[in-house]
């Protein structure tokens, strides 16, 4: 996650980076006491229009640290954090772990401890998504086979089970699609109202979360390393954009359109609005965890051996 030059990097030491874009240098860092362990899950840090900084980090801990690195304060969930979402209009701040809670609070202030309002167990599986809030103040989760539709007050709406696990998170198309992928090797997308417009095979396993896209698409990777963009109103393929081995990530995109993504072999691509191959750089190591486009165009990948790349896109 990148803010204001800054990009907010975790390492599974536990160690929460703040890293100068452009010079590569840290500004600060926070200890969060523990190690994420040997884990895979993509998370990142909730950055607030103050400025603070929501990290989930290690010890089944959401720190809470100031632009600086001061931490603030804490809250401990029953299991590993995925990426907090805050609904600003009304500072619901939803926080999901993977053992399946799904958790509201209430932010009256970024320096202040918030106040729960309400915490449900959707399933008893494990849940490695993120949740995601709609204008209306729906939250949208998965969690086992399954993507949950929430109300703000924690109330299941409607559910979609799937007959595979489901390994990402859920993304909101401009036309109000909810789209997300499962094991089962299909993408789905799901009106508000909880009916499944259209299903589509993907040709393989997912664990790339799609990414919104504007003019009613997404985009998702898959183990057959091909980034495919899809229609969301009828759910068919638009193009797909093929790298090398699995794409364990999502992708990043810039206001031109063009798509950024890196494999599991090592190999970083970037495709432009039309599907041309812009550049195919061999990082070398394995990518897992998803990239960030900062506002100056820098993109940043991290691989799995601690090393963070800055490319100019």
């Amino acid at each position: 996650m990148t803010a204001s030059g800054i990009a907010y990097v975790a390492a599974n030491n536990g160690v929460l980076h703040a890293i100068d874009v452009r010079t590569g240098h840290d500004r600060w860092t926070f200890n969060g006491g523990g190690s994420y362990g040997d884990g895979d899950l993509s998370t990142s840090a909730l950055i607030l229009p103050s400025g603070e900084v929501l990290w989930p980090g290690p010890r089944d801990r959401l720190f809470a640290l100031s632009p600086t690195g001061k931490l603030l304060w804490t809250l401990t969930a029953d299991g590993e954090l995925t990426t907090p979402v805050l609904e600003q209009a009304t500072h619901l701040l939803v926080v999901a772990d993977m053992s399946g809670h799904v958790t509201g609070y209430r932010l009256s202030s970024p320096t202040r401890r918030p106040l729960m309002e309400w915490s449900r167990r959707l399933t008893r599986a494990a849940s490695y998504g993120n949740p995601v809030v709609a204008a209306n103040g729906t939250i949208y989760q998965t969690s086992g086979d399954c993507l949950f539709a929430l109300t703000p007050r924690g109330q299941i709406r409607w559910s979609v089970t799937t007959p595979a696990p489901v390994e990402v998170s859920p993304a909101i198309a401009t036309n109000g699609i909810v789209v997300f992928g499962s094991n089962n090797r299909l993408e789905y997308g799901v009106n508000p109202d909880g009916h499944v417009r259209w299903k589509e095979k993907i040709g393989n396993y997912t664990y790339s979360s799609p990414i919104t896209l504007p003019g009613r698409r997404v985009a998702f990777g898959n183990h057959s390393g091909q980034m495919t963009i899809l229609n969301t109103d009828t759910g068919h393929v638009i193009r797909r954009d093929t790298g090398a081995g699995e794409l364990w990530t999502s992708a990043a995109v810039d206001a031109h359109g063009d798509l950024y993504f890196a494999s599991r072999t090592g190999r970083i691509y970037g495709f432009n609005a039309t599907g041309g191959r812009l550049f195919d750089f061999d990082a070398g190591g394995k990518f897992d965890s998803y990239p960030a486009l900062a506002p100056d165009g820098t993109l940043l990948f991290g691989d799995d051996d601690g090393m963070l790349f800055a490319l100019h896109a």
